[in-house]
Parts: structure tokens; sequence; C-alpha cells
């Protein structure tokens, strides 16, 4: 279902904001780090 290439427009629009959301609030989390 993620690697589906027929809905990539839905994918693609919820892959780069999860993507840097995750990457921020990884540090966020984990300040000691």
């Amino acid at each position: 279902q993620l690697c589906g290439g027929g809905t990539t427009k839905s994918n693609s629009n919820e892959l780069p904001i999860s993507v840097p959301l995750s990457f921020l609030f990884l540090p966020m989390k984990e300040p000691a780090h």
C-alpha cells in the first residue's frame, strides 16, 4: 500500500511532511542527545 504507484500524489504530500516533522520532533524529545 505504501509502495503503491497509483496514489503517489497522496504519498508525496504526506512523505515530505512526515519526514521533516519526525526529524524536528526527534531532537525535541531527546535534547540530551
